[in-house]
């Protein structure tokens, strides 16, 4: 007996939404830039061609993984929130936001990752100008940097270098925890706030 119209769609709807998993599985893990349809392909043991069925290519995939995973996650930076804030005393809230974030688990775990990961990306910003608007805390955290320099509070160096070094210490530090399966504590707001800020 063939089968019915919606039992094809299901079965679409299905091999689509594990073409998804896998991407979110994979942007959590690599950079960006980085991956490759071949990456994702691996992971969902599905072949190219059912790839491009369904996306006609990684952009298109990154929009589908956004719109339908990401937007519908509990995920929230808090950005509208933290553009208020300045200087190192901002650096100390944001910091501290980031520890309150990483009690996330499970899939939360996997978006907080791939956030993190495709946030810091050029070619997501071509690929999805969506998401950068919405998840782009580079450009806060280095104003909140450059603000504490001229304080007096925070440490010297390149903004965006300080920026880059805070980012790979929390994906470390997340990363760490989704291999351990929970079990490892990722860095606490305080120390990632002292790491960045003189006489602490």
């Amino acid at each position: 007996m063939p089968r019915l119209p919606e039992q094809n769609q299901a079965i679409k709807d299905k091999r689509r939404q594990k073409l998804m998993d896998a991407a979110l599985k994979v942007f959590a893990c690599k950079d960006y830039s980085s991956v490759t349809i071949d990456n994702i392909t691996k992971v969902s043991k599905c072949s190219h061609g059912l790839f491009y069925h369904y996306f006609p290519s990684m952009g298109d995939m990154l929009r589908a993984v956004y719109n339908e995973i990401i937007l519908g996650s509990r995920i929230d930076l808090h950005l509208d929130a933290s553009s208020a804030l300045h200087g190192a005393e901002g650096l100390e809230i944001v910091c501290k936001n980031v520890e309150t974030m990483s009690s996330v688990s499970g899939k939360d775990l996997s978006i907080l990752l791939a956030i993190l990961s495709i946030s810091q990306s050029e070619k997501a910003k071509e690929d999805c100008p969506e998401f950068q608007k919405r998840f782009d805390v580079h450009p806060l955290f280095a104003r909140l940097i450059r603000e504490g320099q001229k304080e007096g509070k925070v440490i010297d160096g390149s903004p965006d270098d300080l920026v880059r070094a805070l980012f790979l210490l929390i994906r470390g530090s997340l990363m760490r925890k989704k291999i351990s399966g929970g079990a490892e504590r990722p860095i606490p707001g305080k120390i990632l706030y002292r790491m960045f800020v003189k006489g602490v």
